[in-house]
């Protein structure tokens, strides 16, 4: 890989938005609009998928359900296991 040789050692100079500080980039509208669309964009995310884990959380069986199964399970592989031995 070769490099070109025109490169020079200095950085390069940040003009943007993003290099200037908080007080300076919040005065621009169009700037502090986008910021509050993108946070806002992320907090629907975050809501949507909480609304999702919510009615996925409806379709579980009840605690108790699940812990009777358990307490059958148990006891049927311990059945089984003491007829495979027997």
């Amino acid at each position: 890989m070769t490099t070109p040789d025109n490169t020079s050692d200095a950085p390069a100079e940040h003009t943007g938005v993003a290099a200037q500080d908080w007080a300076q980039a919040s005065a621009e509208p169009q700037y502090r609009a986008a910021v509050v669309d993108l946070l806002g964009a992320l907090a629907y995310g975050e809501l949507a998928a909480f609304e999702r884990l919510a009615e996925d959380a409806k379709l579980a069986r009840p605690w108790r359900t699940r812990r009777s199964w358990r307490r059958w399970r148990r006891r049927s592989s311990t059945t089984t296991r003491s007829c495979a031995t027997g």
